[in-house]
């Protein structure tokens, strides 16, 4: 014998019993949420301070470095002729994988100081003698982009220390070259050996994506370098191929 269907009577309810509904129904649903803004609210807070980071090198191990890993990845860098930089496992492997490094080079961060101490090692050389001498060169330096850094800013102010101040900054090679200059008992015969640089800055990140993404590389770095270097060349892969794709749609909507 069939059962009799009984048809059921439409509910219609109001808005604020629909969410008490929506409430009691999706209690983990409301309990992830909950997570997840509080740990927006606290990625939120850690951005708001500013951070010290720093990275030393030596700028010959540097290049030498960065042009021995374009030669090794010339296949790579070849399929992607618009990129703006090269492989971040590169660029970021030839300091170590230092936090400086990363923040700069992943554009991560804002510096609000910039403090360089360097020691240029001088070096003479000839069938009687080998002298050796050496030369400090330090600076504090305000707000600047890293490019700025790299390259000159002329309208920054800069204490030289001793009530001096100077205005502008031709960039650290320049800088250090004039510096070189300015030491006069070190005749033309004194050539550089090399010069050894730490870089302190006081940062501060740009969003909290930014933030996020620098704690995966710190990740990716305490896992050991095999895994720094494949994800951040992974990285750099992926952002190239988005820009493709974004330049690829730019001229279909010009067509």
């Amino acid at each position: 014998m069939a059962k009799a269907k009984r048809n059921k009577k439409r509910v219609i309810r109001k808005p604020e019993q629909l969410m008490n509904l929506s409430n009691g129904f999706s209690g983990i649903n409301k309990i992830v949420f909950d997570q997840i803004d509080k740990k927006r609210k606290e990625l939120r807070s850690e951005i708001e301070h500013t951070y010290e980071m720093s990275k030393a090198f030596i700028p010959l191990d540097i290049r030498n470095y960065v042009e021995n890993g374009v030669t090794l990845e010339k296949e790579l860098i070849g399929q992607y002729p618009r990129a703006k930089t090269l492989p971040y496992h590169i660029t970021i492997g030839a300091y170590e994988f230092q936090d400086l490094a990363i923040a700069l080079n992943l554009s991560h961060i804002d510096v609000l100081v910039w403090n360089v101490e360097s020691t240029i090692y001088l070096e003479k050389e000839d069938e009687y003698e080998h002298v050796t001498a050496s030369v400090p060169f330090n600076r504090t330096l305000p707000a600047m982009t890293h490019v700025e850094f790299l390259g000159g800013k002329r309208d920054c102010k800069i204490e030289l220390g001793h009530g001096l101040k100077k205005v502008g900054w031709a960039g650290f090679n320049e800088e250090v070259l004039k510096e070189l200059k300015s030491h006069k008992q070190f005749d033309d015969d004194f050539g550089i050996d090399h010069i050894e640089a730490v870089i302190r800055a006081d940062v501060k990140f740009i969003n909290t994506a930014a933030y996020e993404e620098f704690l995966r590389v710190q990740d990716w770095v305490n896992q050991g370098r095999e895994v720094a270097e494949h994800e951040l060349r992974a990285l750099w892969i992926r952002e190239q191929e988005a820009t493709l794709k974004a330049f690829s749609h730019g001229l279909e909507d010009v067509a």
